[in-house]
């Protein structure tokens, strides 16, 4: 089965709660994403970060900028963790329908209100990932195998808002690109 046409994807895109707008994302539009998110290469407290949200996207011939609130497809799985040197999973988020698998653990520590690392973990060498999210927006019935989204940093947030038209001050709003792989 082929790939449902652009104007289809949009419009499946939309009719998903929290969807703001949506564009089919250019080459041109996706190098300048990619070079600005190869830019970001450690976090604000200076622990080196890995974007493999960003590597899945780059594997995939169609790509979908949108805009979209909180409420567009929540996470139900890890999207960021921390790992040590050897790759193993030392730290991670909690998304809201795991919070009470996670919050009963006396084991955890809690860095916040959704990321956790464990107690063993030596943190002084350790890297933050973000994963890919999985969409289940788009599916078999558009023609794709996989949708997985990367919620780009800042600076590709705003350039995407500009390029598009979004508005930046509408803090509500984030901005994302959807990768899609073909059935």
């Amino acid at each position: 089965m082929a790939m449902m046409d652009d104007a289809g994807l949009i419009a499946k895109v939309l009719s998903t709660e929290g969807a703001v707008k949506a564009f089919i994302a250019d080459d041109e539009t996706f190098r300048e994403v990619c070079r600005l998110e190869e830019g970001v290469t450690d976090t604000s407290f200076g622990m080196q970060m890995e974007n493999r949200a960003l590597e899945a996207c780059k594997e995939c011939p169609k790509r979908i900028a949108v805009f979209c609130t909180i409420q567009f497809e929540p996470p139900d799985c890890h999207v960021m963790v921390m790992e040590d040197v050897n790759g193993k999973r030392v730290g991670f988020d909690i998304p809201e329908n795991m919070r009470e698998k996670y919050s009963s653990d006396p084991d955890l520590i809690w860095m916040g209100e959704d990321f956790v690392i464990s107690p063993d973990a030596d943190i002084g060498e350790c890297r933050m990932v973000m994963l890919p999210q999985d969409l289940k927006c788009l599916g078999e019935a558009e023609g794709i195998g996989r949708a997985v989204i990367l919620y780009p940093a800042a600076d590709a947030d705003i350039y995407l808002k500009e390029k598009f038209g979004v508005d930046q001050n509408d803090i509500r709003i984030a901005s994302g690109i959807i990768g899609c792989y073909p059935l």
